[in-house]
């Protein structure tokens, strides 16, 4: 549904999952030390849940840990300014099961610093909504 004054068409959940599985660089937002922060993270889809890698004893890592997080992906087209921007709220946990840390391992989620990473996080997708956004006509 369009909002008539900007343009921005609102996306339903369905929509929003399909953009969120098509892309593998988003930024988790949180806060840290009271500010809030965003740090960008490869990722992927699985079921209910975005995954990420990171490492032990970062800034990231201690705030993530059982707190709700947000998730941002967007793609816009440099031309003509259309494009699409999606969230995510959610809680973040570390994943702990060592079975499902090997299928993870399995699966080949990157990280923007090294396949080695040895910790994985979950983002449970509570929350999710999308915005199209329609760009210029000519």
């Amino acid at each position: 549904m369009p909002f008539p004054m900007t343009g921005l068409e609102v996306l339903d959940r369905a929509e929003c999952m399909q953009l969120l599985a098509s892309t593998n660089l988003g930024r988790v937002i949180l806060s840290v030390g009271a500010l809030p922060a965003a740090f960008p993270v490869n990722y992927r889809v699985r079921g209910a849940a975005v995954i990420f890698r990171t490492g032990p004893g970062t800034k990231v890592t201690r705030a993530l840990d059982s707190n709700v997080v947000g998730f941002e992906v967007d793609s816009v087209d440099a031309e003509t300014g259309a494009g699409w921007s999606v969230l995510v709220v959610g809680s973040a946990t570390i994943i702990s099961d060592p079975d499902e840390i090997d299928v993870l391992e399995q699966w080949g989620i990157p990280s923007l610093a090294g396949d080695q990473l040895p910790l994985f996080v979950r983002i449970s997708i509570d929350q999710i909504s999308g915005r199209r956004i329609p760009g210029s006509s000519g």
